[in-house]
């Protein structure tokens, strides 16, 4: 049996330096590699907002902050869990035994925190490490930034030759569908020049339709594992699937008859599905998704004698939304209404839901 690490440890309040009553714990698990970080706070905090969480780390006797995500208040109750790497927490390269406590911080008069190093928490330490955080992230920004721009501008210039192959006007919001040849080179022109110079090259060769999106419709993903039988009922449902829409009122929320049941569900409801999605919990992508929509989705779709599940994050369709959505594991978009998706219109990103 691979070796179990479990720790308790208490959450308090804190004012201005002030450790004020215990308002909850925090448990740290560890096993087959994987660490699991819960955390059970309750507050007085009657807006429902995001909190950001922290891990703590004592580098050189000063205080280093890795961010763990965005926890949620709801209810007057945060209730999160993270997952991560225990050999690279975060990938900071360092291990569980690096950490030193976690940190949540909104402003200097409503924080949480739990020590295990028997040091102090303080507010001092606590702005100096997010000043430093903050500008390790501003420049991480600045090139995601400079890559986006980098990339739309290449994808503009590849849609303009490609209509003027097509002889078609070119408008700001058409879209092309490319073959599956002329979409292996689209999705690689990111490299180097010269595979744009390849793509100019063949672009008179390109046949496609104005105003339609690669991979935006559901029905378009072919894979050969995780599929399941098909039924119009529950009964053949895998067992994640029939816990989920137990009990939820089902909703109609796309025009089309390829979705045929769809429910609301939470960022708890994630822990849910099967483990391998279990990561979600603290993807940033997804919670700045729900944060700003209140809601995920799970949803079962229809295609001929087969059934696949997806979990949705809520958004609008647009060129840096989808860069951002594929930096995090979200591939595909399904509109909510009927016909081809047009830049500005709502839906969900999503991933495909396979059975372990």
């Amino acid at each position: 049996m691979a070796e179990y690490k479990r720790m308790i440890s208490y959450m308090y309040r804190y004012n201005q330096d002030i450790k004020e009553e215990n308002v909850g714990y925090a448990r740290i698990e560890a096993r087959n590699s994987e660490c699991r970080f819960t955390l059970h706070i309750k507050t007085s905090n009657k807006k429902d907002e995001n909190i950001t969480t922290y891990l703590t780390k004592r580098k050189d006797e000063k205080l280093e902050l890795l961010k763990l995500g965005e926890s949620l208040i709801q209810n007057n109750l945060i209730s999160s869990k993270y997952f991560t790497s225990e050999a690279n927490i975060l990938n900071s390269e360092y291990d569980l035994s690096d950490i030193t406590g976690i940190v949540l911080y909104k402003d200097e008069n409503f924080y949480f925190g739990t020590q295990w190093d028997s040091q102090p928490i303080l507010l001092r330490e606590i702005k100096e490490g997010l000043h430093s955080l903050k500008r390790t992230e501003k420049e991480s920004y600045a090139i995601e930034e400079l890559k986006v721009a980098e990339i739309e501008s290449k994808e503009e210039d590849v849609e303009e030759l490609e209509s003027e192959a097509l002889g078609l006007e070119k408008e700001s919001e058409a879209k092309i569908i490319k073959t599956e040849e002329s979409e292996a080179k689209e999705n690689k022109i990111v490299k180097n020049e010269k595979e744009i110079d390849d793509l100019h090259a063949t672009a008179a060769g390109v046949t496609g339709e104005v105003n339609a999106v690669p991979n935006t419709e559901i029905l378009d993903y072919k894979y050969s594992n995780g599929v399941f039988g098909f039924s119009e009922g529950e009964d053949n449902d895998p067992g994640f699937a029939k816990e989920i829409f137990k009990d939820r009122q089902k909703e109609n929320i796309f025009e089309d008859d390829k979705i045929i049941a769809t429910v609301k569900i939470d960022t708890k409801d994630i822990e849910m599905l099967p483990k391998g999605l279990w990561g979600m919990m603290n993807n940033s992508f997804l919670l700045n998704g729900y944060y700003n929509f209140k809601h995920l989705i799970f949803a079962k779709s229809k295609d001929d004698d087969k059934a696949k599940y997806i979990l949705g994050v809520p958004g609008v369709f647009q060129n840096r939304e989808r860069f951002m959505a594929r930096m995090f594991g979200f591939e595909y978009f399904k509109g909510t209404k009927k016909g081809n998706i047009k830049s500005g219109e709502f839906g969900y990103w999503i991933v495909y839901v396979e059975e372990e």
